[in-house]
């Protein structure tokens, strides 16, 4: 059997799979991962066993795809910038106005038939009634909770270790976003005290901070730009301890957003600038130290012009 005939043969397989989960970043390397595996499961068919080698290549594949997604999934929760969830057994305080935001974000993770199964076990339904409701198998509808549980238990880890007060010293703030053009998730949020992930984009969850935290009626976006004589990656104000910056063009894959404000320290390591927050973390990013310390000062003069200038 000519292998690399094979491979060429059957390399549309890969494509497939990329549009399928909407691969945007890394192409080459999934592309290069599968490449590998591809070459791999050739030289194991068996045509006693599997009739189509299509059919078989594009299972195995599937298969392999979804499992370097868990692995990757995996590593989020390891390295050291994202181990804030397991910070939450410090029982940090969060305020009441924060916490729908935070589950409206995890609930939007589950699908159609994923949010109907939980809505209706909620209600008080039991499973077979849920199955009758739902006009699915006892398999699907097993299949429908076990998801549910799987996708909200970081939140459910969350809650556990929350104490809700309405006058503290520790409320959430965000450090950082980062978007990931991702089939399972959109946004990665780092706050100081937690991380999350949501399906909502950058754009939409931005929105929801405006709203949720007014500015003053006399700031205006085009007085900023003259008052800073810029036109682009202005910093985006949230409230006095959030003022965030981007880091990328709005059409750029990869997104940061870095709020200033909680920012410590700059470090300029090659190519790329380490950011130092408040809560003694840090981030690695690509983009020049000078950039980052413009942006740095502008959240700066920003924070005094708006909210200390006008008192």
């Amino acid at each position: 059997m000519n292998i690399e005939y094979q491979i060429n043969h059957h390399k549309r397989i890969i494509f497939s799979l990329l549009r399928k989960y909407n691969i945007r970043y890394d192409t080459d390397e999934y592309a290069q991962l599968l490449t590998i595996k591809m070459w791999n499961l050739i030289r194991q068919f068996d045509t006693s066993i599997h009739d189509s080698m299509s059919r078989y290549l594009f299972q195995r594949l599937h298969f392999y795809l979804v499992d370097i997604f868990r692995k990757k999934s995996r590593q989020l929760n390891t390295c050291t910038l994202e181990t804030t969830l397991n910070e939450t057994k410090r029982c940090p305080m969060i305020s009441q106005t924060s916490f729908p935001l935070i589950v409206n974000d995890y609930y939007h993770l589950l699908n159609e038939q994923e949010r109907i199964w939980l809505n209706l076990k909620l209600y008080g339904y039991k499973q077979f009634e849920i199955q009758q409701l739902m006009n699915k198998s006892a398999t699907t509808i097993r299949k429908y909770q076990n998801c549910v549980r799987s996708k909200l238990e970081p939140l459910r880890t969350f809650i556990k270790g929350v104490s809700f007060m309405h006058d503290t010293k520790t409320h959430p703030i965000i450090l950082y976003m980062a978007n990931y053009p991702h089939q399972c998730f959109q946004v990665e949020c780092v706050y100081n005290i937690f991380r999350k992930l949501t399906k909502n984009s950058i754009k939409h969850y931005l929105n929801l901070l405006a709203r949720m935290y007014p500015l003053p009626k006399n700031v205006v976006s085009t007085e900023l730009k003259q008052v800073l004589n810029i036109r682009k990656h202005l910093p985006i104000v949230i409230n006095d301890a959030t003022i965030l910056f981007p880091i990328k063009h709005k059409r750029a894959q990869m997104q940061y957003f870095i709020n200033g404000m909680q920012i410590t320290g700059i470090k300029k390591e090659n190519q790329q600038t380490r950011l130092i927050f408040t809560n003694g973390k840090h981030l690695v990013i690509k983009a020049p130290y000078n950039f980052i310390h413009r942006k740095w000062l502008e959240c700066i003069f920003l924070h005094h012009f708006i909210f200390i200038g006008h008192d």
